[in-house]
């Protein structure tokens, strides 16, 4: 950012620290290490510095608070010392949750991560095709550890790409056999009913991007694939080509709520940094709000702007100093691919150009207890 969000926390700090009215809060575990330890004021807010660590001494948490707000860098640290996030926060709104570096460190470990095939040998084409979903739900924020194959999926798969090969189409329900054998074609019923579905090359990374964009006119109503690409639950999934046709088994749901962290909306670009090879300024835009903790959205009570910002911020109220570009669609989604809400619309004029910056804010939204809530977050190209 132009102004100093991470900067002026820094020098927040110091104040702070100096300060004769600051109280300084420590808690220890039963083995008498630092648990907790930070900053107050004389308020009794948590001001100034935040560590937060594990049993063993390590760091869990390093960040830094004004006012009871996160505002500043925060970092996270798994039980091996391995960083697992990397934040900016302003005035308790989360703007930056991966910094560049970790994206690009992340993306290149992704890449290399071995692919379970059920303990079959694991194509590369498919590995690969895992691979750039993966980055794609990383860069959203969604689960994207463990995502495996699985060989039964595969066939079925493979069995859904033979039959719309054969029919010369895309179709979730081949309602004719052209001549495949009787299992085989229902078979690919099964794999054409629960997968996404693509045509025009044999590369299933390509399919994943193909997925992801689903902005044409046929698919930007619902971005059903988009959508189970992004689903939190999903843990395993699996692939088939035939040609130029391809499937990709989306219907999963196995991933352990252990293993999904407590989200409040998927959004797509990402918020934060957003790598530009991973959108294009004609994709449409979309976030899914969490039905444990939003009411389905009713679309004539919601609105979506996006504000370009290129002037310098230095409070979040900044983010929307100049005019929400038009939308040249818009529309709420609430049919249940994956999770049964996606609000929907794209912005006239979005240039991915690198440090191209917008701030989205979605009103209208009510929360769990019919409260008034308000989705608001950053996207940057890199």
């Amino acid at each position: 950012m132009s102004l100093s969000i991470q900067f002026r926390l820094a020098a927040l700090c110091l104040i702070i620290a100096a300060s004769a009215q600051a109280g300084r809060v420590e808690e220890k575990f039963d083995n008498g290490k630092i648990h907790l330890e930070y900053l107050t004021n004389a308020q009794n807010q948590k001001t100034g510095f935040y560590r937060e660590r594990w049993p063993t001494g390590r760091l869990k948490e390093q960040s830094t608070y004004r006012l009871d707000q996160l505002d500043g860098k925060r970092q996270l640290w798994d039980e091996k010392g391995q960083l697992a996030a990397e934040e900016v926060w302003a005035d308790g709104v989360l703007i930056y949750p991966k910094s560049k570096a970790l994206i690009l460190q992340r993306g290149k470990q992704i890449n290399n991560t071995p692919i379970d095939n059920g303990g079959s040998p694991t194509p590369a084409a498919f590995a690969d095709g895992v691979h750039q979903l993966m980055i794609y739900r990383f860069l959203c924020d969604v689960p994207y550890e463990n995502l495996a194959l699985d060989p039964d999926k595969n066939e079925a798969c493979a069995a859904a790409a033979k039959v719309c090969l054969a029919l010369g189409q895309l179709t979730h329900n081949p309602d004719r056999n052209p001549g495949l054998p009787d299992d085989l074609f229902e078979l690919a019923k099964k794999g054409a009913g629960h997968s996404n579905l693509f045509a025009g090359n044999n590369v299933p990374r390509n399919s994943i991007n193909g997925y992801m964009n689903d902005s044409d006119p046929g698919n930007i109503d619902r971005l059903g694939h988009r959508r189970w690409c992004l689903n939190p639950h999903m843990l395993k999934t699996g692939f088939g080509v035939a040609g130029t046709y391809q499937a990709m088994w989306s219907f999963d749901g196995s991933r352990p709520a252990a293993d999904i962290s407590d989200w409040a909306f998927v959004a797509y670009p990402a918020r934060g940094y957003m790598p530009r090879d991973y959108f294009h300024p004609n994709y449409a835009w979309s976030v899914t709000l969490n039905p444990a903790k939003y009411q389905t959205p009713v679309e004539s009570d919601i609105k979506v702007e996006v504000h370009p910002v290129t002037r310098p911020v230095s409070a979040v109220a900044d983010f929307a100093a100049e005019p929400a570009l038009n939308l040249n669609y818009y529309h709420i989604d609430t049919a249940g691919y994956a999770i049964p809400n996606c609000i929907i619309f794209r912005p006239d004029n979005v240039t991915t150009a690198p440090g191209s910056r917008y701030w989205v804010i979605i009103t209208g939204v009510k929360d769990k207890s019919d409260a008034p809530a308000t989705i608001q977050y950053l996207v940057e190209f890199f």
